[in-house]
């Protein structure tokens, strides 16, 4: 081998990792442009959905969501508490 080159063994999986990388990267821009909806559009879908309805409750007494279901952590007395609290505050 000559000095100053260098030789790249099965090259096939280099080659087609940069060209699929440019491939890639060429293509996202016009990718998100098809993809993003007009201020219009966005509007229009959002007076179709229903009202939003659920809730977001964690009792004082858990750490996390997990926390608040595991059999030795669940307390019922203060989760129907809290719950009392918030429908009298409604």
């Amino acid at each position: 081998m000559r000095k100053g080159t260098l030789k790249i063994r099965n090259s096939r999986p280099v080659l087609l990792l940069i060209f699929s990388t440019i491939l890639v990267l060429t293509g996202m821009p016009a990718l998100r442009a098809q993809q993003r909806w007009s201020e219009a559009q966005a509007n229009t879908w959002y007076a179709q959905q229903p009202w939003p309805v659920g809730a977001d409750f964690l009792p004082s007494t858990a750490i996390n969501e997990l926390e608040m279901w595991q059999a030795d952590t669940f307390d019922a007395a203060t989760i129907d508490r809290e719950l009392v609290w918030q429908r009298a505050s409604e």
